[in-house]
């Protein structure tokens, strides 16, 4: 029988398009059935924007067709120059379903806009551009009110919230309980959140815990009392009242607030509702005209403001002037009070992330062979390949096998070498993780943050994920170097990363290089045997007590910050109970900045020779970084006065899984250990509090006068030319002060002495001159201590040069640094 190929190759060739046609129509019609609409998109808070924040994005989709598993995401701005990130969730909607997602994205520009996609088997089915309407000022205060109606708030919206040295503009935003941000990175637009006529109870627990977070972190919180201040203290987190209600009455004078606000208007309202409040806690009262009007607290690094009336009711609402003065002198006392300038609205926390970045790129070196070794095997070779080779082919006269021998010789002993040199090589990818455990007092658990930087040895597309059990933040705290912005073909790339959100976060990384660093933070609570509630005294300049390790390991090279002094303490082992009497090695804070505080703690080593390097010294340099970016940031929190805190590390495993490509990375942990501290207070003792104990604060300015907020040196003053400047320090209540001593040094007063420093007499109302290094006596003491536990001092230049002679009284030029403080009392 005579087979026909030609016509069989043909009815073949027939039959694989007919399948790939098959296929093919297979696939447009299941994409064809996948229906999915996107309805609307709403960005931003009524597309409203902060730009350099980040932003929520809400889409509302709907399936018409049959059940739908893909995802949604936006491309927007990467926080990277021009780059672009995708920002993914799952999506999952089933037959005729409607949905709503929330995404959160990082908004960079004005003008912006960003595009939505709906994806399914990483094809794009449908996607939309949304541009959004507004964008704000980096600098704008923006106030959020969680109120049922703002139409009485508008006076707020629009208005300047500066001071005489710039101006601040207010934009005011509605909040409900659906959009008040359940994202920390979104909540930080908001410098301001009022909450007036609204019930609290309505917010979700998540949203109470992230609202007592942003008000700790910096935040002024208002709370606004009433005739509905039912709705308001309605599930407020106890954390939060300052004050409580006793009722309400008729505040029929206004003249506490006509003084308050220095609106001297004939138009002052007649009467206006209150409610009675009954301060708690270590209030101060702001306005009272027979009952309190204002009081605020002090919360962390924020404020909290309770007004007894409704600011967005007549007659308030309505009083011009004086209702907008009442929130400029608050906003002016608390967020931008102690700033000026484009820097205010600043958190930087970028600026000191370098430091977090820094410690995360040290990791132990390699395990390097045995030096010795390492020349056995080269003398051995050297011995074989020549001599011994040498002399054992000339006794068989061989001589001519050389060309084989030697080649064999040199792949033996090759191969010897990179057996060795095998187990030195890193595998898989390489983490840092450096976690800080910021215990609290009485608390037996901690949330444990952990900065990891991960280093992956292969090229390619990097996908990093974590255990379930972690909370994870693939897009916190990225380190850029503002200096690089890479080749132009790597610029023009549209997406350099993609980030998925949901239950089980990861991100992917393209076009990741050998080695390259990526960071992010981690965080997981973590329960220890006990909680920590340990005390000390301090009395002649050194501190003594006991504290007791309930950690459950070990605490290695521990030491004790008390102010702009430290002791160290060494080790302290588990369960152990240490014993205090440790003399305080003190740092001036006004002679010096924080470098010297880093100098002092671990030494002024930071730039050694490369012959010196090891893994001691990489170590030292990984805590010294730690200790700094932790010290800065805490820096941001602290109040007028510094609690005793106890420092230490531990490369303890807390069980933090990271994978890099779905493999188990290799982890270096780094822990630093915080443990605060409470100074006894015993009545009738003499106690004495070191220098930065009490922090100084700016009090008032006058002139060519701005505020310096720089971290590193402590805050300050610059001047240029003439102005005036008065500082105030804070004594605790309990303490009866006995003597002081005032340090107050800065070279600029050295090289440019036209200037004249003074501490105010409150019996004479007068400011006595003093020096930048003054004691005062039990003697005299009493002259400079105000009812209110409160020491003032004025840095004060005139310029008074001659046009002829600029030379003479020429003014002052430079920046004028915190004073400091030390003093001993008695406990009350």
């Amino acid at each position: 029988m005579t087979i026909n190929t030609s016509a069989m190759k043909k009815q073949m060739i027939v039959q694989i398009f007919i399948f790939i046609f098959i296929l093919m129509a297979f696939s447009v019609s299941a994409y064809a059935e996948s229906n999915v609409e996107i309805i609307s998109i709403q960005g931003g808070f009524d597309g409203t924007y902060k730009v350099g924040g980040w932003t929520p994005v809400t889409i509302t989709v709907k399936n018409p067709g049959e059940d739908f598993e893909g995802e949604i995401q936006i491309i927007a701005d990467s926080q990277m120059y021009e780059f672009k990130s995708a920002y993914s969730q799952p999506l999952n909607l089933a037959k005729n379903a409607e949905k709503q997602v929330t995404i959160h994205v990082p908004v960079s520009k004005t003008r912006a806009s960003i595009d939505v996609q709906i994806l399914q088997n990483n094809k794009v089915l449908i996607e939309q551009k949304y541009y959004f309407k507004k964008a704000l000022n980096p600098n704008t205060l923006m106030i959020g009110a969680l109120a049922d109606n703002i139409s009485g708030l508008r006076y707020l919206s629009g208005a300047d919230f500066g001071n005489k040295n710039f101006s601040v503009q207010g934009e005011l935003t509605q909040l409900s309980d659906k959009t008040f941000p359940a994202n920390n990175k979104v909540l930080e637009n908001f410098n301001v959140i009022l909450i007036n006529d609204f019930d609290v109870s309505t917010l979700n627990e998540e949203k109470k815990q992230n609202l007592i977070k942003w008000v700790e972190d910096g935040g002024l919180l208002v709370l606004a009392s009433g005739p509905n201040y039912k709705k308001v203290y309605n599930g407020l987190p106890d954390h939060l009242k300052i004050a409580e209600v006793k009722g309400e009455g008729t505040l029929m004078s206004l003249d506490a607030l006509q003084e308050y606000t220095g609106k001297n208007t004939t138009a002052v309202p007649a009467s206006m509702q209150v409610s009675l409040l009954n301060t708690v806690k270590d209030n101060e009262l702001v306005i009272q005209d027979g009952v309190p009007l204002i009081v605020q607290q002090k919360f962390g690094n924020g404020f909290i403001y309770c007004f007894a009336f409704d600011p967005g009711l007549e007659p308030f609402s309505t009083w011009q002037g004086a209702n907008l003065a009442v929130w400029q002198n608050m906003v002016n006392s608390t967020v931008i009070g102690s700033v000026t300038g484009e820097s205010w609205n600043s958190k930087m926390q970028y600026e000191f992330y370098h430091a977090m970045n820094n410690a995360l790129r040290y990791i132990p070196s390699i395990k390097m062979p045995s030096f010795v070794l390492l020349l056995s095997i080269i003398g051995a070779f050297i011995l074989v390949v020549g001599p011994i080779n040498y002399f054992v082919l000339k006794k068989k006269d061989k001589r001519e096998w050389a060309w084989v021998t030697i080649p064999a010789i040199v792949v033996i002993f090759s191969l010897g070498i990179y057996i060795i040199g095998f187990g030195t090589r890193f595998s898989s990818a390489v983490c840092s993780i450096v976690s800080i455990v910021e215990f609290k007092n009485d608390s037996k658990s901690v949330d444990v943050a952990a900065h990891t930087g991960l280093f992956n040895p292969k090229r390619g597309t990097l996908k990093i994920s974590t255990s379930k059990d972690v909370e994870v933040d693939f897009t916190a705290n990225p380190y850029i170097d503002r200096g690089y912005v890479g080749p132009a073909e790597e610029q023009q790339k549209k997406i350099i990363s993609k980030f998925t959100l949901g239950d089980q976060p990861t991100v992917e990384f393209y076009d990741k290089g050998i080695w390259d660093f990526s960071s992010f933070i981690m965080n997981k609570k973590v329960s220890f045997p006990d909680g920590i509630n340990n005390r000390v005294v301090i009395s002649n300049n050194a501190v003594k007590g006991s504290i007791q390790n309930n950690t459950g390991f070990k605490i290695q090279d521990a030491f004790i910050v008390i102010g702009s002094s430290f002791a160290k303490i060494g080790d302290i082992d588990i369960a152990e109970t240490k014993e205090l009497d440790h003399p305080l090695e003190y740092i001036n804070s006004a002679r010096n900045d924080n470098y010297q505080l880093l100098n002092g703690i671990f030494g002024n080593n930071t730039r050694n020779s490369a012959f010196k390097i090891d893994d001691e010294w990489r170590v030292n340099q990984q805590r010294r970084s730690v200790f700094e970016y932790y010290n800065m940031m805490s820096n941001r929190r602290t109040g007028d006065n510094t609690k005793p805190v106890i420092y230490g590390w531990s490369d303890v495993d807390l069980q933090f899984e990271v994978y890099a490509n779905e493999k188990p990375a290799q982890k270096y942990y780094q822990n630093l250990i915080v443990m605060p501290l409470e100074l006894n207070f015993n009545a009738g003792e003499t106690i004495q509090l070191p220098y930065g104990f009490i922090n100084s604060k700016v009090d008032s300015t006058e002139g060519n006068v701005r505020v310096n907020p720089d971290p590193y040196n402590r805050g300050g003053i610059e001047i240029e030319n003439s102005g005036k400047a008065v500082f105030k320090f804070s004594i605790p209540s309990q303490i009866e002060v006995e003597s002081f001593t005032i340090d107050w040094f800065a070279q600029y007063m050295k090289f440019q002495p036209n200037n004249t420093l003074g501490i105010l007499n409150h019996q004479t109302g007068n400011w006595d001159e003093i020096t930048s290094y003054y004691h005062v006596d039990k003697d005299i003491v009493s002259q400079y201590i105000s009812e209110d536990n409160e020491i003032k001092i004025v840095f004060d230049v005139s310029s008074q040069g001659d046009a002829n002679n600029p030379a003479i009284k020429r003014g002052y030029s430079g920046m004028i640094p915190m004073p400091d403080i030390e003093l001993e009392g008695v406990v009350r």
